[in-house]
């Protein structure tokens, strides 16, 4: 169920388009900009030390134990 309030703000939007095609729009692009934040990034450790910290990170996984 969605709220009225959150009913009101999307029909601003709306602009002939089923409410499907619109959260569709704006799930997309909420992907597409966060993928477009994080490829600033894409390249910036060289792939020796991105292996390094991979195994650590790999090492520290395994190792982690939790207790419930």
């Amino acid at each position: 169920m969605i709220k009225d309030e959150v009913y009101d703000k999307l029909s601003v939007f709306k602009d002939g388009k089923s409410f499907s095609e619109l959260l569709d729009e704006l799930v997309e692009g909420s992907k597409a900009a966060k993928m477009a934040r994080l490829r600033k990034y894409f390249g910036i450790i060289k792939s020796k030390k991105a292996n390094e910290m991979y195994g650590t990170i790999k090492k520290i996984r395994k190792e982690f134990v939790v207790d419930v």
